[in-house]
């Protein structure tokens, strides 16, 4: 038996079982077809091998017509080489272009997303706009259409009130959406400086409590007498505690209860909450309730209850102190939301090195 017809066989052999090895790992048809055409010509010359008339010893000499044979075989290694690095590349290809998709896709929901936000946008500034600005024109409207005479100054008072309060109210709203573009477009940053806690809580009960008749007489305020000062801007914080506030108000019945608390955590960080005893939230709002615009219910008795920016804004100002704003709350039981700053903006430290100087 001629040595270049082993070599030969051996070399189909191995190229079979590459391509049954590919095969099993990309489940391609080009690999199937291959193994085939392999098979066959490996069965082939194994068969000449067979008829051959001694099988031993083995002959080193080249029979001619048994070179085209061995480079059948070595081409038949060589492409199945070729083959995979194909199909592979195909692969990653189509990996690509599914990736590519994808990516698409994902833009498009993006964009739909942002016209679907656009649109809902457009929507409540027509309605939070319209509302108290009809509420000016009609009571103007009432004032001067009547003559003024003393036994309607009571009236006209009554009208009077009810023009402030919807001018307030556009321009409460009108600075909400500022601050949340400022917030949004990287414009608004914090102005640092030492906030003392209790008295910036009493100023945010002050402000929210005016607004309401007897609503100050259900909210308990509890914070230490040695709670050390905050690191921030001032500003910031009170907005955040009064937008919390009026959300408790607004959302606890007459005789509820509404608790204000401060306090340093394990790691010496700030925690202010706001907990109520009002209707809750559904725990499946309550990611909803921190977008811009989205407000738990709207209903007569909460008319001017804002644009449902409150959370949204109070969210990123504590993001822009380094902080987290949490709200753990249960339907029908009430609403806690924690405030959550970082240990570095306790002034301890300071407090501690300016009593030893």
């Amino acid at each position: 038996m001629s040595f270049v017809l082993i070599l030969s066989i051996l070399i189909r052999l191995a190229a079979l079982g590459g391509s049954i090895t590919l095969l099993l790992r990309y489940r391609d048809w080009r690999f199937a077809l291959f193994s085939a055409m392999l098979a066959l010509m490996a069965a082939r010359q194994a068969l000449t091998a067979l008829k051959s008339e001694s099988y031993w010893p083995i002959s080193f000499s080249a029979n001619p017509d048994e070179i085209p044979g061995l480079i059948v075989s070595i081409l038949a290694f060589l492409a199945l080489f070729f083959l995979d690095r194909m199909v592979r590349d195909l692969r990653r290809l189509n990996d690509e272009r599914a990736q590519a998709i994808a990516e698409l896709n994902r833009a498009k929901e993006e964009a739909e997303q942002a016209n679907r936000a656009k649109s809902e946008f457009l929507a409540h500034m027509s309605h939070e706009l319209r509302t108290p600005l009809n509420s000016i024109i009609g009571f103007s409207q009432l004032m001067g259409e009547r003559e003024v005479e003393p036994n309607n100054a009571a009236r006209y008072r009554e009208y009077a009130r009810h023009i402030s309060g919807s001018g307030q109210h556009l321009l409460e709203l009108i600075n909400d959406i500022l601050d949340l573009s400022r917030v949004e477009a990287g414009t608004l940053l914090p102005n640092e400086e030492s906030i003392d806690i209790r008295e910036s809580l009493d100023d945010c009960l002050k402000i929210t409590t005016g607004k309401r008749s007897g609503a100050g007489e259900n909210i308990v305020l509890d914070v230490p007498d040695d709670l050390p000062p905050l690191q921030g801007d001032p500003r910031m914080f009170r907005q955040v505690v009064i937008n919390l506030l009026s959300n408790a108000i607004r959302y606890t019945p007459p005789h509820g209860r509404i608790a204000v608390s401060a306090g340093l955590c394990e790691r010496n960080g700030h925690v202010v909450q706001v907990a109520d005893s009002g209707e809750g939230i559904p725990a499946e709002m309550i990611e909803a309730v921190m977008q811009p615009f989205t407000q738990l219910r709207k209903s007569s008795q909460h008319a001017y209850g804002g644009a449902g920016l409150g959370l949204s804004i109070s969210k990123k100002l504590m993001e822009l102190h380094g902080g987290e704003l949490i709200i753990n709350s249960e339907v029908g039981k009430g609403t806690t939301v924690s405030l959550l700053f970082p240990p570095e903006r306790t002034l301890i430290a300071r407090e501690r090195l300016s009593g030893t100087s």
